[in-house]
């Protein structure tokens, strides 16, 4: 507020109303990151107050372990929020001192395709660590990048990602095959991509279903079921296929149908996001409807 007065009895009222710690941002609403953090009037507010008081806005001043400590004491806080030096790199913590950049970048890519992190949010925290190094070759690079094969190009770690793309695959086709061995279905049916030929069951209002599970790593993001699917039927000046997607309450899983030319398809397989549900549904329309997925200009020129 307006004056080191105001800003305490502010915070006074707000420790009635019980809660259990404040943050505390050390600059009024008319400053930016580059005006000097108002350490003085966070240390009158942690006297001041009896909760645990979290001082923020010192990122300028920070850039080791050592810098924190000495905030957190200037300020007589309990604790340090730190946002874009964390960003910057997230290996500010340590006591011993932070580590380069560069290999920061390259456990946390690892760490990304370990926990098969979403490409964009990987591309985005990246380019937070990169953010003085984007001029870079890397950094050039890494803007044009479209997919996290492609990001782990950039810094040597093709193998790596092959190599935790093909362990996932197995363990994912190993737990399918137990659970199909466990609900008694067939075993043999892993994926449309193995090209086997089951016949569909027809459900009481006309959908035809298969058993089908989609491996996301059978198919690049260019190639995707709904992608071969769509592009069939544009070709065929067919309307676009439509999703009707439903959520299971009991375990929140999803199933989709999938409805083209008045045909509905769907997978009995329920899949843990929508997202693999509409995928699994173009899976079952792509296997009756005998549409090759892995070919995309077989399919172009059929």
């Amino acid at each position: 507020l307006p004056t080191v007065e105001e800003t305490l009895e502010l915070v006074t009222v707000i420790e009635a109303t019980g809660i259990s710690a404040l943050a505390v941002h050390g600059r009024d609403k008319n400053e930016r990151s580059q005006d000097p953090v108002h350490s003085d009037v966070i240390k009158k507010i942690s006297q001041k107050l009896s909760i645990p008081v979290i001082a923020n806005g010192a990122s300028n001043d920070i850039n080791s372990f050592e810098d924190i400590m000495k905030f957190r004491e200037l300020t007589s806080s309990s604790s340090v929020m730190i946002a874009r030096k964390a960003q910057w790199n997230p290996s500010i913590f340590r006591k011993d001192g932070p580590l380069p950049v560069n290999e920061v970048v390259k456990e946390y890519i690892k760490l990304a395709v370990d926990y098969d992190n979403h490409d964009g949010n990987t591309k985005y925290c990246l380019a937070q660590m990169m953010h003085e190094n984007m001029d870079s070759v890397e950094g050039r690079r890494l803007l044009s990048a479209h997919s996290m094969q492609e990001i782990c190009d950039i810094w040597g770690l093709l193998s790596y990602y092959e190599e935790a793309i093909k362990t996932r695959g197995e363990k994912i086709e190993k737990l399918c095959l137990r659970e199909r061995q466990e609900l008694g279905l067939q075993s043999q049916f892993s994926s449309l991509s193995k090209k086997l030929k089951l016949d569909p069951e027809v459900t009481e209002d006309g959908t035809l279903e298969l058993y089908v599970h989609f491996n996301k790593f059978e198919f690049t993001d260019a190639q995707t079921p709904k992608s071969v699917l769509y592009e069939w039927t544009r070709k065929r000046n067919i309307p676009p296929p439509s999703y009707n997607t439903i959520q299971r309450k009991k375990d929140n899983m999803f199933k989709s149908i999938l409805t083209v030319e008045d045909q509905r398809y769907s997978s009995s397989l329920w899949e843990k996001n929508k997202r693999f549900a509409e995928q699994s549904a173009a899976m079952v329309a792509l296997s009756v409807r005998n549409i090759n997925t892995h070919t995309r200009s077989r399919l172009m020129d059929d």
